[in-house]
This record gives C-alpha cells, structure tokens and sequence, in this order.
C-alpha cells in the first residue's frame, strides 16, 4: 500500500473503510484476519452547574468509567443487542428546588455554609464533602426534571439529607445552630433503635435534614 491508499504492485485490490473509530475495516469476503473493534465506555453530557459562571462552578463534561462489576448491566432489549453499559455508582450533586432563592441562601449563609464562586439568585451551590449541594428556581428545574407535571406541594416529598457528626454531643450542637438559623424542628434528637442519635429540621422552604451520630463512625 503507498502513501495515497492505492495498492501497491502485487497487493490485493481490496478497498479498507474507516471504521467509527478510525480502524480500517474489511469487506466482506475479504482475505484475512477481521479487524478487532473495541467497545468505548458511553460519554455523559456535562452542564454548566452555574449556569451564570465559569470554571469554578461547571460541571465536568464527562465522568470516569465506573470499577469492573459495579452497576453493569446487559442492556439492550429494543435493538436485541447485548452491550455492556456501565452507570457510575456515585452521586455528584444534589439539587434542591426553591421557591426563594434569597431567603433559601441567607438560612445557608446562617448555618455558616459558604457558597461557591459564581453563586446567585439564579443558581448556587456549595462544596458538601465531596458532593454539591444546588440551589436551583423550582420553576426552572421543572422545566428541565418534569416538563408537563404540576408543581409539587410544600409537603415532604420522602427525602431527607443527612449530616453524620463524630458524637452526641455534636448533634445537639448543630441542631441549636440549625434552629438558630432559622429551620424548624422536625423530631428534636434522640436515641435510635438502630443504635445512633439523631435529629430532623427542616429548612425554610421545608426540605428535611437529619443530624445523626452512629456508632462506630
């Protein structure tokens, strides 16, 4: 084969396609050993979490292929294809959707959680121990989560947030922070059957945190 892609004097005129990733491929029929063809791991779209901002607050635009094992499944039931596709088991934020963005973000400040760069009333967040926490117009994130459906009530929805803290001791002194804030007592802590000791407040817009020490943490 020389430089253009003709066959050389003497080389089988059989034609080589690129293939999707830039391996050649051969017709059918032809001579020789079936090129290999690798499976990619899927990319995940990225979204700019600030929407208003930059780097600081920008969401990466694609996430590391998970460990051999951990969430695969054999998918593909409407193309009858079987392809390993791997979900990355992990959560890289959480967004919570508000009503007030200014009265939601002033009970943050009061906890003493300080926002990142770029935060506003149109959307903020904060650094969570290796998980952001979002704040996000309800409006707007409907549009984008539930096109079509109502708004939810303000009633609890069945999720809650929790804070682990190194003892007993902790909890009660986050929780008098917390109401100090501005959040209202939902269960004042106590022991668990489980063996911890926890509590549960809720935020202004009514969004339910546990408190909680487990032994052994």
């Amino acid at each position: 084969m020389n430089g253009v892609g003709k066959p050389c004097a003497g080389e089988p005129h059989a034609r080589f396609d690129r293939g999707p990733l830039g391996k050649r491929t051969q017709p059918a029929g032809a001579a020789g050993p079936r090129p290999v063809r690798w499976n990619t791991p899927p990319r995940w779209p990225g979204r700019d979490l600030n929407r208003r901002s930059s780097l600081p607050n920008q969401r990466p635009t694609s996430l590391p292929k998970a460990p051999p094992g951990i969430g695969t499944s054999r998918a593909s039931k409407l193309s009858g294809r079987i392809d390993e596709v791997t979900f990355p088991q992990r959560i890289s934020y959480i967004t919570l959707g508000v009503r007030d963005m200014p009265t939601l973000r002033a009970f943050y400040a009061e906890l003493g959680w300080q926002e990142r760069p770029g935060s506003s009333d149109d959307f903020a967040t904060y650094e969570a121990g290796g998980v952001l926490l979002a704040l996000h117009p309800l409006g707007q994130l409907g549009q984008e989560a539930a096109p079509g459906e109502p708004m939810p009530e303000r009633s609890w929805n069945g999720i809650t947030i929790g804070v682990n803290v190194e003892s007993t001791e902790a909890v009660d002194e986050a929780f008098r922070s917390a109401l100090a804030a501005g959040a209202r007592t939902v269960a004042g802590p106590v022991k668990r059957e489980w063996g911890g000791y926890s509590g549960y407040f809720a935020d202004p817009e009514g969004n339910r945190w546990e408190i909680a020490w487990a032994p052994g943490s």
